[in-house]
């Protein structure tokens, strides 16, 4: 017979020691509004994801790095007509992937010093562009008038 005492002390244990890589985002945007469009640490834009490759880091870590043909700029500080952001490739460790060919509206960080990209992921607010057209011009409005 099995103790249950011992079964529960067992999966207790197992479950202390048992790494998991899992996502958790707070407050993910159901859409876009002045707080996200002021902050100056979101950059805001349109643009078309032209390609997408694998990249590993010393940690193990496996992340996408895609490049954009910038469209709209919303909040982007730059003046490139191409960038590359990154996502991790598992929705587990809050990577989104984007298709190749489509068009977005893609929410990211400021480019990190390091990588010399900008980061994103599912707990930011990227959406293909054909689904928010009435976001995109509530952007635009908040952009043009400052609140």
């Amino acid at each position: 017979m099995v103790c249950p005492m011992k079964t529960s002390l067992l999966f207790l244990l197992l479950s202390l020691t048992t790494y998991s890589d899992a996502c958790t985002c707070f407050n993910v945007p159901e859409a876009i509004d002045s707080a996200i469009v002021n902050n100056p640490q979101v950059e805001l834009f349109t643009g078309r994801i032209i390609s997408r490759k694998r990249m590993s880091i010393e940690s193990g870590r496996s992340y996408f790095v895609y490049t954009v043909k910038i469209k709209k700029r919303f909040t982007l500080n730059s003046e490139e007509r191409k960038i590359q952001i990154i996502s991790a490739t598992q929705s587990s460790a809050c990577g989104y992937r984007f298709a190749v060919g489509k068009k977005y509206l893609i929410s990211t960080g400021k480019v990190n010093e390091a990588s010399g990209m900008r980061h994103t992921s599912i707990c930011r607010r990227n959406v293909l562009v054909k689904e928010t057209q009435k976001e995109l011009e509530l952007i635009q409005s908040i952009v043009e008038n400052g609140s």
